[in-house]
């Protein structure tokens, strides 16, 4: 698994304590949550190991991993999610947008 090679995928932070931040992902997996894990949001909300990020070429597969609050994709608790350029979703306080943007 890799990251697709003439894109970058931007996740930036829309709303909650982190508000404002933008991450660029560096590897093909990744797990946000809080301390300690590869995206760290500064949100009570959020379980230390939240959520997955897995991306392939035009999508990225966001999976729950049994977080206390839940993740959201469309105001709807899922444990996974299919998650295309321009999409958001919300894990504790804070709602992410996910952006695949050309090098």
């Amino acid at each position: 698994m890799r990251l697709p090679a003439k894109k970058k995928v931007v996740l930036s932070v829309l709303s909650g304590p982190s508000k404002g931040q933008t991450h660029i992902l560096t590897k093909p997996r990744i797990v946000v949550g809080r301390k300690g894990a590869d995206i760290a949001l500064n949100d009570p909300e959020v379980s230390r190991h939240h959520c997955l990020l897995e991306v392939r070429d035009t999508f990225i597969n966001l999976k729950d991993m049994d977080s206390t609050n839940g993740t959201f994709y469309e105001e709807e608790r899922v444990r996974a999610a299919m998650l295309q350029d321009g999409t958001e979703f919300r894990i504790g306080d804070s709602l992410i947008r996910v952006n695949f943007q050309t090098k």
